[in-house]
């Protein structure tokens, strides 16, 4: 149960981490608060929004691996003895 808990808090805070590189891009992106030039402020904003969305499926991915570990189920490709002759 503790483990299932760990894996719910880090996604959520993985989950946070996304959101706020999200907003940052999109408030470079509106050109609020910085004296950047349109085509750089898009260019950041851009990228921080695309580094927001690879995290968000990092998050994901990590969360069933996370979940599956808890529920005491490894991944096939991490069973060292599967498919081992004797």
């Amino acid at each position: 149960m503790q483990k299932q808990n760990k894996a719910g808090v880090s996604a959520v805070l993985r989950g946070v981490v996304a959101a706020y590189l999200a907003y940052l891009g999109y408030m470079i992106i509106t050109n609020r608060d910085t004296d950047m030039k349109p085509l750089t402020a898009r260019l950041t904003g851009g990228i921080l929004i695309a580094a927001a969305a690879a995290f968000c499926v990092y998050t994901v991915i990590r969360f069933r691996a996370d979940a599956r570990a808890a529920a005491g189920s490894a991944p096939a490709d991490e069973n060292p003895d599967k498919g081992a002759k004797p």
